[in-house]
């Protein structure tokens, strides 16, 4: 009995250290909440709520996607969104992202892509009902943090952040139909094809590898999370697999700088990588979006250089790596074209 409430206790205070990490990111009221919802629930994350805001569209049912504050990164949120998609779909609501009114890790002060949802800084809306205009409405569903396992127990739907998803050929399918719903707005489809057809040319035989690092390194901060790649050890998979699959070049996703120059120096000109502001590995005390640069609207630059990489992994041939957003995401966006797939399972971090 005294070890199950140690056990409890050291459990309670490391989940209320985490939510001190991000005290820079979120308002004082949702610091404060968060601590409240673990004191008292052990559990900071958000419920589903039903609201009446007003009279508007009384025959309709608005389900409100929203995920607790700050989030984490951008294709998390993407794979979390989509999760949130599938759930509306079931029950016959109608679904918008609400990244305007709870803060997050590429919410900038300024208006982007004239918007102050930095959902739309990227993406479209899957339904055209403004959000305003949902916040008037009478029947109104404010979404939990994440569904993946309601959609698990009842839809045996896999959550989209684990490997075993990503085997299923049906299920990828069905969540790519999900994210054409919306798909990415004018102005960042622009730039993402641009951007990336000038990279890749007249290269069509492509190996993808995504390599993480940076916070994924530091086991408090990745604690749930696949184990990454080993960059010697990602070196000789690569090179293993440029002779089985018969491939040509390499793109190489990652955050780490320190991996791109490693990376050219062995491959040279086999190497494809898209030029952007990465980090260091030693960033890693804290969760790397909190590294920020001095540059205007860095953090939604930052997820835009970002989305821009994992859009030409969608364009490879053939991919390989450990589990997380960036892969995952690719694989969706994809939509299981690839030629050849292999999804490394290295364990999970505890």
């Amino acid at each position: 009995m005294n070890y199950l409430f140690k056990d409890k206790l050291k459990n309670k205070l490391f989940k209320i250290k985490r939510i001190l990490l991000i005290k820079d990111s979120v308002k004082p009221s949702e610091l404060f909440s968060q601590l409240i919802r673990v004191l008292v629930s052990d559990n900071r994350h958000f419920s589903e709520e039903k609201k009446s805001f007003g009279s508007k569209n009384p025959d309709d049912r608005f389900y409100v996607i929203r995920r607790t504050p700050p989030g984490a990164g951008l294709f998390s949120n993407f794979l979390l969104v989509l999760m949130h998609l599938y759930y509306a779909e079931q029950y016959g609501y109608k679904p918008i992202v609400d990244y305007k009114n709870y803060s997050n890790f590429y919410k900038e002060k300024d208006l982007i892509n004239n918007s102050s949802n930095s959902w739309e800084y990227y993406f479209n809306q899957p339904i055209n009902t403004p959000l305003e205009e949902v916040y008037k409405s009478s029947n109104v569903i404010l979404s939990s943090a994440n569904v993946s396992r309601h959609l698990e127990k009842e839809f045996l739907i896999k959550d989209l952040n684990q490997s075993e998803f990503m085997n299923n050929k049906k299920q990828v399918q069905k969540f790519n139909q999900l994210y054409k719903s919306m798909g990415l707005n004018q102005y960042t489809k622009t730039h993402t094809e641009k951007q990336l057809d000038a990279l890749f040319k007249d290269k069509k035989n492509v190996l993808g590898i995504v390599l993480r690092g940076t916070d994924y390194l530091n086991k408090d901060l990745s604690r749930g999370h696949q184990m990454p790649f080993e960059i010697s050890n990602s070196i000789e998979i690569v090179e293993s697999y440029l002779v089985k699959w018969s491939v040509d070049n390499i793109y190489l996703s990652t955050e780490v700088s320190e991996y791109v120059e490693i990376y050219k120096k062995h491959f040279g000109d086999k190497l494809i990588s898209l030029p952007r502001d990465r980090y260091l590995n030693k960033q890693n005390k804290k969760f790397i979006n909190q590294y920020t640069r001095k540059r205007k609207n860095d953090k939604y630059l930052t997820g835009l250089e970002y989305l821009t990489e994992v859009y030409g992994l969608a364009r490879c041939s053939s991919i390989i790596g450990t589990s997380c957003g960036s892969l995952n995401a690719a694989i969706i966006i994809n939509n299981y074209k690839y030629l050849n797939k292999k999804v490394f399972d290295l364990g999970i971090n505890y």
